[in-house]
């Protein structure tokens, strides 16, 4: 729950991830998480697929279409200099009950993590020469 002086909401949960707040720590990379607006549907799903592969965990329980409302809360982490913990969930929709089935949540075994995460790790990063999300409305 998330409650204003206007209302009160209730949101469903569909990803918590690590992400970097320096281009620098993810081969030149900074995951846009606070992304708003996209040029197309296409480009929304697409995002969200990206913030899925991040997450710690998956539950198709939780859909997402576009025109959802998406809430994106972070802080500061220390699994590496100037991380963030990530959580975004959706807004319950209209008639829509607000349980989440959490016995479908599955942990993500081939979670994406910023290169300084695999750095303090000290392991190797599977995803560094992988596509990059990017909403160029040019």
């Amino acid at each position: 729950k998330f409650n204003t002086i206007y209302r009160d909401y209730e949101w469903k949960i569909f990803a918590a991830f690590i992400s970097n707040g320096e281009k620098a720590q993810d081969n030149g990379y900074a995951f846009p998480y606070l992304t708003t607006n996209f040029s197309s549907d296409e480009k929304f799903l697409e995002f969200i697929d990206e913030v899925k592969s991040r997450s710690f965990y998956t539950n198709e329980a939780v859909d997402i279409v576009p025109g959802d409302k998406i809430l994106t809360i972070s802080t500061c982490d220390t699994v590496f200099e100037d991380a963030r913990f990530v959580v975004m969930a959706r807004l319950v929709r209209d008639g829509e009950s607000s349980e989440v089935d959490v016995s479908k949540a599955v942990v993500n075994e081939n979670q994406r993590f910023p290169q300084a995460w695999y750095d303090a790790k000290g392991k190797r990063n599977p995803f560094k020469n992988a596509s990059k999300f990017s909403d160029d409305k040019e």
